[in-house]
């Protein structure tokens, strides 16, 4: 690793020990953020797989999300902790290689969470416009073609720091508008185009038999639903990434100084934090992603009481009750 590579990674180490505090409470934030990162993620990601009813190009992207902040929970904000301990005793040789690793992966694992999330959103455009042609032109094999490219361009996102720190912050505020400017248009469109096929759905419903109209019309509670889950994933996500774009146009106008170091703190550990977020956010919205974890972790419901009646036994491994 050349030498002038170290003095970018480690630039920021005079800082240290004036910001002591922000290092330390970042660094306890990022470690909590970390475990329900890695159990949270671990947990929606098994439970995608192991049931084949959410075998779908939604729940494919879904997983890929999950599989990004899994990532960040797992190396980023480890990373992150390790090289914030290495900057405050001023071990420079240890934080230019924790300085590599920890852009290199946050870069990727971050960034793809980004453009995952806007994929998310041109499914759920093309779900609304394509009705009931979806699930014949949008598949499974089409969508992993598409994580494949999002993983390629994260990977050289995430290596573009090392190579050109000037050119990394002008990707990332470049990538940060252009997703934005993507998601939010096809949210924006997909709000318009269900109300008007709302409305001529319920025109329609007084002349369509009812069988019928279920088995042919496009499913509005469904999908609205999925679009509504998602848009509280977007918005936690605009709150969590925001922030740190206004850090990037800063840095770029005033440079480095104390003030702008511990808004990159901050601002980077809120965006690190999105990780731990999004998997409490799916339980949260998702009734059939909340069954299958349920299912995944043995979660039964109890079915009949047994109180008051001397038929009934309950079966304790099952957490249900016969009579």
């Amino acid at each position: 690793m050349s030498s002038s590579l170290c003095v970018k990674l480690t630039q920021w180490m005079c800082y240290a020990v004036k910001l002591n505090s922000t290092y330390l409470s970042t660094c306890v934030a990022n470690g909590l953020c970390s475990i329900v990162a890695v159990s949270g993620n671990l947990v929606i990601i098994l439970a995608i797989l192991r049931n084949s009813s959410l075998h779908t190009p939604s729940y494919v992207l879904l997983c890929n999300l999950a599989i990004s902040d899994l990532g960040v929970g797992l190396f980023v904000q480890p990373l992150f902790i390790a090289l914030r301990i290495t900057e405050a005793k001023g071990l420079v040789d240890i934080s230019c290689k924790l300085g590599f690793a920890y852009f290199s992966t946050a870069g990727c694992f971050a960034w793809l969470s980004f453009l995952t999330l806007t994929a998310v959103s041109v499914d759920r455009l093309l779900a609304v416009y394509l009705g009931p042609k979806y699930r014949a032109i949008v598949t499974v094999t089409k969508t992993k073609i598409v994580i494949f490219f999002l993983w390629i361009i994260a990977v050289v996102v995430g290596l573009i720091y090392v190579l050109d720190i000037a050119s990394y912050f002008l990707a990332i505020i470049s990538l940060i508008c252009v997703c934005l400017l993507i998601t939010s248009t096809n949210y924006f469109a997909i709000g318009r185009s269900l109300k008007r096929r709302e409305a001529r759905f319920q025109k329609r419903n007084k002349q369509v038999n009812a069988t019928k109209q279920r088995r042919n019309s496009f499913n509005f509670g469904r999908y609205k639903k999925t679009i509504t889950s998602m848009m509280y994933v977007y918005w936690v996500f605009l709150l969590c990434y925001l922030p740190y774009l206004c850090f990037s146009v800063v840095l770029k106008l005033v440079g480095r100084t104390s003030a702008v170091q511990e808004a990159y703190l901050v601002t980077a550990t809120l965006v690190l934090a999105n990780s731990a977020f999004n998997p409490c956010l799916y339980y949260w919205r998702i009734l059939e992603l909340r069954n299958a974890v349920k299912k995944l972790i043995g979660w039964r419901e109890v079915a009949v009481t047994c109180e008051n009646k001397p038929d009934c036994t309950y079966n304790a491994s099952r957490d249900i009750s016969v009579c």
